[in-house]
């Protein structure tokens, strides 16, 4: 068993810890993990810690983080507020590190949402940028397949805001203003890229070398790269976090 530290609420001094184990017999409390001192009574009595879990992993893979969680101690959801908006995050849900760099991108596609768009948004995670936009949409279908990212976005949800916990490429992209598209690093696949059908286009890519295959292919099927900027977030490595708007030529 070893143990995962993340960090807690921003500017606040607590965090959250997953201990991993391959074993799918685990079972976890307090008392154990003492007991194997993985923690102890010092840590615990000045409040470090936001949240414990185990996590069970039982199968060699890629992956670092298996399907079964069991909260030891602490609050099931990590808060926090991105551009004046609560978000709730559970350990097994996708978080960015550098919260008040992602705010001002949050922002930015903020800038470029119009009145009353009818949104789509794939890839949505718990929901944290369709959550801190929704007060500008009509309504906001948010697309994400991990069911830890839907049950985060539950504990704040919204009346123009829907959640659809299916694969990205079984989304309906009909009837839709303006599409935002967070993909893994791999980038965007083929069939998906055919299917995009709004007027404008919000990429944001976490991996330059796809989006910048990915670019070119939607120039091929008409579209125009109208804007684009990096993001930082990971300060003190050269990775990049590209963030772009595309409209149809």
């Amino acid at each position: 068993m070893c143990p995962l530290i993340k960090r807690g609420p921003r500017a606040a001094s607590s965090a959250t810890s997953n201990f991993l184990s391959s074993s799918q017999r685990a079972k976890c409390s307090l008392r154990s993990l003492r007991r194997r001192r993985l923690i102890g009574d010092p840590l615990l009595k000045h409040d470090l810690w936001h949240s414990i879990w185990l996590n069970i992993h039982p199968i060699a893979s890629n992956r670092i983080l298996g399907n079964f969680w069991q909260l030891v101690h602490g609050e099931p959801f990590l808060r926090q507020t991105i551009n004046h908006t609560p978000i709730a995050f559970h350990p097994g849900a996708f978080s960015q590190t550098h919260l008040p760099l992602f705010e001002k991108m949050v922002q930015k596609i903020e800038q470029w949402v119009q009145p009353n768009d009818c949104i789509l948004e794939l890839y949505a995670g718990v929901g944290a940028i369709g959550l801190s936009i929704c007060h500008k949409a009509k309504h906001i279908t948010l697309i994400e397949n991990n069911p830890l990212a839907h049950l985060s976005y539950q504990q704040t949800p919204k009346s123009n805001i829907s959640y659809q916990c299916i694969d990205a490429a079984a989304a309906d992209f009909s009837h839709t203003d303006l599409i935002i598209v967070d993909p893994p690093r791999k980038g965007l696949e083929a069939a998906i890229l055919k299917q995009l059908d709004a007027s404008r286009l919000i990429y944001v890519s976490c991996g330059f070398e796809s989006f910048k295959r990915d670019a070119e292919q939607l120039i091929s099927l008409g579209w125009r790269l109208h804007e684009a900027s990096g993001y930082l977030l990971f300060p003190g490595t050269n990775h990049v976090e590209t963030l772009a708007l595309f409209e149809r030529g």
